[in-house]
């Protein structure tokens, strides 16, 4: 018994009324839990002599992503072909099979909150898209083939630096700092203290071109302060 054995094995005990020993019966539900370990498994038979290949599906469902001329992202699920005839598609709780003769194929297997693309097409819109695209994205590649359109591929991300002005009033004995970061006609008042400047390292978009985004540096607002009440030209008001 080799480990691929040893995980077969492991899954069956976990399935209710199931015995390593005798027989399980597979509901629907067992599916999601089961078919996924024979994935590349060897030794799978139907019988005693007909041997079963798992593997995925090289035309299997397909996910378009693509964004419309307002930045707008869109989302279409394509169905995998049915397969040669006398095909089965095995439902899933999460994912969808094909048993096409000899062969058992993972057509996908998507994540609960992306079950909905199967009954129509989902948007994003653009105030979520950075996000969508590092903490969705990923893990969706990880379930479906997914297809980006060329809008998309084309999407720009660039970090912008700001000029920082420093205001200072008051006499050494006692010194009060303001810094202020400009971002052409956008500024903000930064501070020292914990989650003050949250969302100031967010992507956001760029009102004149639907594909690009940007984002704001932050600064060690402590250092800088430190720094500055350490200068003779005190007080007053300058642009770093």
């Amino acid at each position: 018994m080799d480990e691929s054995d040893a995980v077969l094995l492991s899954m069956l005990e976990k399935l209710e009324g199931a015995s390593v020993h005798g027989e399980a019966e597979l509901s629907p539900a067992d599916r999601d839990l089961f078919f996924p370990v024979l994935l590349g498994h060897p030794r799978i038979f139907i019988g005693r002599k007909k041997h079963l290949v798992v593997t995925r599906a090289m035309d299997g469902t397909r996910l378009k992503a693509e964004l419309d001329t307002e930045g707008v992202l869109h989302l279409e699920l394509v169905p995998a072909p049915p397969g040669p005839e006398g095909s089965e598609i095995l439902e899933g709780t999460h994912g969808r099979w094909r048993l096409a003769g000899d062969h058992l194929q993972l057509l996908d297997s998507l994540p609960t909150a992306y079950e909905g693309l199967r009954k129509g097409e989902r948007t994003v819109a653009r105030e979520g898209l950075a996000t969508f695209l590092q903490r969705e994205m990923p893990l969706l590649e990880r379930h479906v083939r997914v297809e980006p359109g060329d809008r998309l591929r084309g999407l720009q991300f660039e970090t912008m630096a700001p000029n920082i002005r420093v205001e200072l009033d008051g006499l050494l004995s006692g010194i009060s700092c303001q810094l202020e970061a400009v971002y052409g006609k956008e500024s903000h008042i930064l501070t020292g203290m914990p989650g003050q400047n949250e969302g100031m390292d967010a992507w956001m978009p760029d009102g004149a071109d639907p594909k690009r985004y940007r984002v704001q540096i932050q600064f060690f607002v402590l250092d800088l302060v430190v720094y500055l009440t350490t200068q003779k030209n005190l007080p007053g008001a300058a642009d770093l």
